[in-house]
């Protein structure tokens, strides 16, 4: 900086200035003032030159875990308060088993707001529930899954089956085009298939056409394997297809489930009226609409109570069967986590929030 002020060219270029000017000096009077005056623009273009550099960035740490690592599985922190929906499924399944309509679908509809963790909820089902039922069922691994995803649903019952059966396909990359080849193709695997539907459910929409006239509809007449397939097949007869149809609409609890004067959206009063109509018609026959449907109770945001519940029961189960223990001070200290989590919070905290807030107590409380 100083070798650039006392620079031959600088002094020129202020030589002439001054003359153009008419400055007899550049020491007194406004020649003074004209020297100030470009000494302190010199200086401020340096410092620009020098903060214009570009600079060496360290990376940006990357952000901390939502979901702590622990040795307990992924879905433990997802069964609170949902033992209603467990138990209707369990004695739907048992109902099927006892038909010959077996090989054919059992639907399975359950509907909830965004946040309540409706994926988790299904490999809740799989993991825990399912190999009770089911004795040949050991590992994840015997089971089959499938997952699609339904985010514009025509109101057009004969256009929304068309896009089912056609995302179908190219979830399965088969070449088959009717449904008794696609029900042949899956029977072929000798397993249980899980077929998850994740259905994106918005209040401009007509609920009923999409739910019964659109999605049940389509599975009423999907056929059973063919006969000869199934004798073939006495010796393992493995093959079920359990059709989750989960209906989620947009949250009414992302920002204010603290609040306890809420009311519940429109569409989640158009959903739970729709699922509350068909619950009533298939209290008579789950073969109502002549394939095997049964309606869950809905994902509701869990309590304090069911949550100390989980802590009591399920977790206790699960770190038992993994051979953790828990010294009984650290158990309290999770509970009493758990209700300082709750305070402010009666109306119950949505799955999603939760079950991620449970897994850092649990990683808190054991590190």
């Amino acid at each position: 900086m100083w070798n650039f002020l006392k620079s031959p060219g600088l002094n020129s270029f202020l030589t002439f200035v001054s003359t153009a000017f008419g400055f007899t000096s550049l020491t007194t009077g406004w020649g003074a003032v004209f020297t100030i005056a470009c000494f302190s623009l010199a200086i401020l273009l340096m410092i620009r030159l020098i903060q214009g550099r570009p600079k060496t960035v360290n990376p940006t740490p990357p952000p901390p875990d939502d979901h702590p690592k622990t040795a307990l599985p992924p879905y433990l922190f997802y069964l609170a308060n949902r033992k209603k929906q467990r138990d209707k499924l369990r004695y739907a399944i048992a109902e099927h088993e006892q038909t010959i309509s077996k090989q054919r679908p059992l639907v399975c509809i359950v509907g909830g707001e965004y946040q309540e963790s409706h994926y988790e909820f299904k490999e809740r089902f799989v993991n825990k529930t399912l190999p009770k039922l089911y004795r040949w069922i050991r590992e994840e691994n015997d089971v089959k899954r499938i997952h699609l995803t339904m985010c514009d649903c025509s109101p057009k019952p004969d256009e929304l089956q068309e896009k089912l059966f056609n995302d179908l396909i190219d979830g399965l990359t088969t070449t088959e085009t009717t449904k008794a080849g696609v029900a042949q193709f899956l029977a072929e695997h000798e397993q249980p298939v899980i077929l998850y539907i994740d259905i994106l459910i918005e209040d401009c929409q007509p609920v009923n056409d999409i739910i019964e006239k659109g999605f049940i509809e389509f599975w009423r007449d999907w056929p059973a394997p063919q006969a000869d397939f199934l004798r073939n097949q006495q010796d393992k007869p493995h093959y079920r297809l359990l059709v989750f149809m989960c209906f989620r609409y947009p949250d009414t609890t992302r920002f204010q489930f603290t609040n306890p004067w809420r009311k519940p959206s429109r569409i989640r009063k158009k959903v739970t009226e729709q699922l509350d109509h068909l619950d009533k018609q298939l209290s008579q026959s789950i073969y109502w609409f002549q394939v095997g449907t049964v309606v869950l109770p809905q994902l509701e945001p869990i309590k304090k109570e069911a949550a100390i519940e989980w802590l009591r029961d399920d977790l206790r189960d699960e770190c038992k069967k993994n051979q953790i223990t828990f010294r009984d001070d650290t158990l309290k200290t999770i509970e009493d986590k758990i209700r300082q989590f709750y305070e402010g919070h009666s109306n119950g905290i949505p799955m999603e929030i939760l079950a991620s807030q449970l897994q850092k107590i649990l990683q808190e409380s054991t590190t």
